[in-house]
């Protein structure tokens, strides 16, 4: 982002232009039909419609059907497909499923095909999260990640840490938190950090895990400290004023938007705790390229997947209010909550969601029941949780 920003200043300063990959430059040597299935919301569904019809038009002979697959279903449907031989050419979707496909065979690798220097327009890390095993199998687009919102009609001043947020909480200033193993990851690092290897399935440092769970439940009977496994729940309450702080992700925005008012509520980055700041899991969005899929719809596939990168793409996908691009090259001054996310998208955990994270984040569900909802001395909880992950994944006891 300095070289950029740096080159930028010069180019201006010299009166020099600076070359920036067109359209053109992106069409396939070999064009062709290919099908890209998505789970977009409907507006966002729209864009990438229209970005084909664009792409179709740029490229001569390139054809690119947009199909949208219900979110609940489009994992299972394209592993299904996929494994029998068929399936779309590009699984557009997020990299929560793309260990879990590179394991299975599913999806092909892109290393030989998305140059590295390309992959320096992204927000850092965007693309470590689409590799596997060292190896690119995936073109990253869009990031997802948790966030503060802050009704500041409420609360005029942002909460610069946890310990700065809870004496803020009162019958009216409330804080909406989803809680899980996913919403409550960001927690782990503020207060010790926790390691996971996905490759042995093996757990490292729970101590932030442990202290995490032991916070939560020492504050659940403070006033204005909102827990549920309901995010629907807490969005609601969000929603309808009814709590000044909630934690949650970009996907939050268009319906906050319109019911709040945007000019109503902030995004911020996570507080932080004891031992540093919040830290949530990064998910990044992108396009992927099936197995079954031949060399020219794979050449197409990587050819539309840079093309959604284009700045006049990203422009158009920002117009929805929650797609929070993962370039750095965009100028997002006019959106500050979309920028807000994509600058905590910086301050965020790597994981490799593969089976065996899979397997651990399903048992880390139980292990938050067990503790906020049943009471059980977190130390025992994390205890048994981390014996019970160890026998999943055939990892021996130290």
């Amino acid at each position: 982002e300095f070289a950029r920003a740096a080159t930028m200043q010069l180019a201006e300063s010299f009166a020099m232009e600076t070359a920036e990959i067109t359209a053109e430059e992106l069409c396939p040597a070999q064009p062709g039909a290919i099908t890209l299935w998505h789970a977009l919301r409907r507006d966002e569904a729209a864009t990438m419609a229209q970005l084909a019809r664009e792409f179709e038009k740029t490229c001569p002979g390139v054809a690119v059907d947009t199909v949208h697959i219900a979110p609940a279903e489009v994992y299972d449907r394209f592993v299904e497909e996929a494994a029998a031989g068929g399936g779309p050419d590009v699984f557009f979707e997020a990299s929560r499923w793309l260990p879990q496909l590179a394991e299975q065979g599913l999806i092909q690798d892109l290393s030989d095909e998305v140059p590295s220097e390309y992959l320096q327009q992204f927000v850092s890390r965007t693309a470590q999260v689409m590799r596997y095993q060292n190896r690119l199998y995936g073109i990253p687009e869009s990031v997802t990640v948790l966030g503060l919102y802050t009704n500041r009609a409420l609360v005029p001043d942002l909460p610069t840490d946890l310990d700065e947020l809870i004496g803020e909480l009162n019958s009216r200033n409330r804080l909406a938190l989803p809680v899980g193993f996913f919403f409550g990851y960001w927690g782990l690092l503020p207060f010790g950090g926790f390691q996971f290897d996905s490759k042995t399935g093996a757990i490292g440092n729970d101590a932030g895990l442990i202290n995490w769970l032991t916070w939560l439940q020492e504050n659940q009977t403070r006033v204005g400290f909102d827990e549920t496994f309901d995010y629907t729940e807490a969005e609601d309450a969000f929603a309808y004023e009814e709590a000044a702080y909630f934690v949650s992700g970009p996907w939050s925005l268009p319906r906050l938007q319109e019911e709040v008012g945007e000019e109503r509520f902030s995004v911020s980055p996570l507080p932080g705790g004891p031992f540093g700041p919040g830290f949530p899991m990064l998910q990044v969005q992108g396009t992927m390229v099936n197995a079954n899929a031949d060399p020219v719809a794979k050449g197409v596939a990587v050819a539309f997947g840079q093309y959604l990168n284009l700045p006049e793409s990203q422009r158009a996908f920002l117009e929805t209010g929650n797609h929070v691009t993962a370039s750095v090259t965009l100028d997002l001054t006019e959106y500050p909550q979309i920028d807000a996310f994509r600058e905590q998208a910086k301050s965020s955990a790597l994981v490799v969601e593969n089976t065996k994270f899979a397997q651990m984040e399903a048992l880390g569900d139980e292990l938050y029941r067990q503790v906020l909802i049943e009471g059980a001395d977190p130390a025992t909880a994390v205890q048994q949780f981390r014996q019970a992950v160890h026998e999943a994944n055939g990892v021996e006891a130290p």
